[in-house]
Order: C-alpha cells, then sequence, then structure tokens
C-alpha cells in the first residue's frame, strides 16, 4: 500500500472523509445557443447555492454531461468552479479519460491541478453483454474471483499515479449489484479512498454495503431521496441530489431532519415530490432544467442527443410544480 505521507504532500489536505456530509449537489451543464460553454450561467448557479448553503460540489459524467464534453472543457469548468467557491467547499470531479486506465488518470491529475479536492473513480466495465455472433459469452457475467483482484488493482494503480484523494464509484454490473463485501474490504484499505458512491439498487445489499462502509470512511448514493430515507440511517453520510438545482432549501431540511431522526418530516418531503418523480421520468435532465427555468434560475439547453422538451413535457412539468409549491415545508 500507498505511504500515507506521499498522500499528504500531493493534496490540500482537505479532510474529505471528515467534511463530506450533507447534500452533494452535481453540477448541471450550461451551454449558450451554439452549445458553447456559458460561464456566466455557471457562476450564478455556483452563487445560488452558496447563499443556499450547499458547500458539496460534484462535476459528474451523467448529471453534468462531462461525457459530452472534451478534456479541455472538462478540465477548465473544474479550475472555474474551484476558484469561485470558499476554501471550505468540496469539489468532486470525475475523469473519463479515452478509454484507457493511463488515460482516465492523465486527466485525473490534470483536474487535481485544475482545482478538484478529489476524483470520484468509475474503473472501466466489464463487458458483461459481449456476443460471439448470436451467442452469449458465457464467462462474461461479474464473478468476485475472478474480477475483483482487476478493480483492487485499478484503484491501486490510480492512487499510485495520483497521490490524491479518491472517491470509488460502485457501478452496480448486470446482477444489480455492485462490487463484493470482501472487495470492498479490500478497497477500503487504500489510503487514498476517502469515500464510496454506492449505486446498487437492491435494499439488502445496499444495507450491508453502508454498514461495511460507515466503519471507517465517507459514503453517498446517486438515488433520490426515496432510497436515501434508508441509505442515511444505514451509514450514509452524504446525498446526491439534482433536486438541489431548483430547491437547495428542501435538501437541506431532508438531510437535517434524516440526521435528527425526525422520519415524519424527512417522509412529507418525499411525498411532496412525487409529482416532479413523474414528470422527470419522462424528461430526464432537460426536466430539471426547466424546474430551474420555472424557478426563475440560469438554465439552457442540452447537449444529450434528441434531449429536447416538447410543448406538452413542459406543461407537464409546470403542472408539477405549481403541485409542489401549494405544499409548504416548515
Amino acid at each position: 500500500m500507498i505511504k500515507l505521507e506521499l498522500y499528504k504532500k500531493r493534496n490540500k489536505l482537505k479532510n474529505i472523509k471528515k467534511n463530506l456530509k450533507g447534500t452533494i449537489v452535481p453540477v448541471p451543464s450550461f451551454y449558450k445557443d451554439n452549445l458553447n460553454l456559458d460561464y456566466d450561467k455557471l457562476g450564478k448557479f455556483i452563487d445560488f447555492q452558496l447563499k443556499n448553503n450547499i458547500n458539496n460540489f460534484y462535476l459528474a459524467l451523467s448529471a453534468s454531461e462531462f461525457e459530452f464534453m472534451s478534456e479541455k472543457e472538462r478540465i477548465s469548468i473544474a479550475k472555474f468552479i474551484s476558484k469561485i467557491i470558499p476554501k471550505k467547499s468540496i469539489l468532486l470531479s470525475q475523469p473519463i479519460g479515452s478509454g484507457s486506465l493511463e488515460s482516465q488518470i492523465d486527466e485525473g491529475k490534470r483536474m487535481i491541478d485544475a482545482g478538484a479536492d478529489a476524483l470520484v473513480i468509475k474503473p472501466q466495465s466489464l463487458k458483461e453483454n459481449a456476443n460471439f455472433f448470436s451467442s452469449k459469452y458465457l464467462s462474461r457475467s461479474y464473478s468476485p474471483k475472478k474480477h475483483d483482484g482487476f478493480y483492487i488493482s485499478f484503484m491501486e494503480k490510480f492512487s499510485i499515479s495520483t497521490k490524491c484523494p479518491l472517491v470509488y464509484h460502485d457501478h452496480p454490473f448486470s446482477n444489480g449489484f455492485g462490487l463484493s463485501l470482501n472487495g470492498i474490504k479490500e478497497l477500503m484499505k487504500n489510503k487514498f479512498i476517502e469515500a464510496f458512491k454506492v449505486h446498487t439498487p437492491d435494499p439488502g445489499h445496499l444495507k450491508n454495503q453502508y454498514n461495511l462502509i460507515r466503519k471507517k470512511t465517507a459514503s453517498f448514493d446517486g438515488f433520490g431521496k426515496t432510497l436515501q430515507f434508508w441509505s442515511l440511517q444505514w451509514g450514509a453520510t452524504a446525498r446526491h441530489s439534482c433536486w438541489s438545482w431548483f430547491e437547495p432549501n428542501i435538501d437541506n431540511k431532508f438531510f437535517k431532519y434524516m440526521i435528527n431522526k425526525k422520519f415524519k418530516e424527512a417522509i412529507k418531503i418525499i411525498n411532496r415530490e412525487t409529482p416532479i418523480i413523474d414528470v422527470i421520468r419522462i424528461t430526464g435532465f432537460p426536466g430539471y432544467k426547466e424546474l430551474m427555468r420555472l424557478s426563475g434560475l440560469p438554465n439552457s439547453k442540452s447537449r444529450i442527443p434528441g434531449e429536447k422538451l416538447s410543448l406538452n413535457q413542459r406543461k407537464l412539468i409546470s403542472k408539477a410544480y405549481k403541485q409542489i409549491k401549494k405544499i409548504k415545508i416548515v
């Protein structure tokens, strides 16, 4: 394993494990009409979040549309945000690279140099659905015995090269589960992995993961409040949420209620959001951007192919927005 002294020498000494709490907001993308990056709108968005006591920001593959940007653009956004957030804030950034471990590591180094406090690492995926003509390869499915060593080695190599705080992105395999509990135990020995981003949709496995992770490090998930109602009880220290794009105050209240075990109040917030959940299933991230527009906040088009709202979809979102605004949360 890597010596902790090297880690201290490289990073800015922010205690990610201690400070990664509350709501983590994935930063949405902002574009001009020609789909070039719009830094003016991005700056206004960050300012709005800071004024509403949001201190954790995440530049992500999907929510931030990083997968539709060049590496130069991704680095530029990380640098821009790092310069305008206060020292107490934490900026997580997800390097993608071009498909190889080396390119992902190189981009990660550039993100740290640009001001990111930690890197969210989603290792290369297994080719579980590969076919030979019309026949599926039976050996492609995830097996802890066959594959855990790859993921442990992947993160070890990433650590050795970047020497910075890392967040392991536990992406589910085709079986619906993430890395095995034994695999997670091994990753927890890596001094550079300061948090886990959990994505297992199965409640039983999710609980086992959090019960294990909570003993040593920070963790959060990419689900909505319904599953977070449980994950925050099981050991998650923070929560990923796009809802803060337009209502960060509600997200802060939800986390506060959960930490203080005011579960009835937390459930009221979950029930209030049902109309929005229904329309977001139809509209995706552009639906969230429309909610930002309805809230009088900066918003823009999307680079996601085909992701353009119809007039009917806008009406559905507007109706749902009016419904939730009628319900006041104390």
